[in-house]
């Protein structure tokens, strides 16, 4: 399993993409949350809370639970664009 960031995401994708591609999986890192966490109490989510979803998430993917399955990367880029760039102007966590 491959890692990446939420910027390589938006910034570095065609690499996501490639490894994608390849067959790998993606573990995309919560760096942004926990930096706003630790800026605002209010945001985001600590460190261990963090890793913690990660661990599920981890689980989930080994009980079968999540899946690989085929998408479309210029709609996810950009839900997930639309998505950053509400969040980070907004002062209360919402969903997208």
């Amino acid at each position: 399993m491959k890692t990446a960031t939420v910027r390589d995401l938006r910034y570095d994708f065609p690499k996501l993409e490639s490894w994608l591609a390849d067959g790998e999986q993606i573990l995309i890192s919560i760096e942004l949350p926990g930096w706003l966490h630790s800026s605002d109490r209010k945001k985001g989510y600590s460190r261990r809370e963090a890793d913690q979803m990660i661990e599920d998430w981890k689980s989930d993917i080994a009980s079968g639970l999540n899946k690989v399955v085929p998408y479309d990367s210029d709609a996810v880029l950009r839900l997930a664009t639309s998505c950053m760039s509400r969040l980070l102007f907004i002062s209360e966590p919402r969903n997208c």
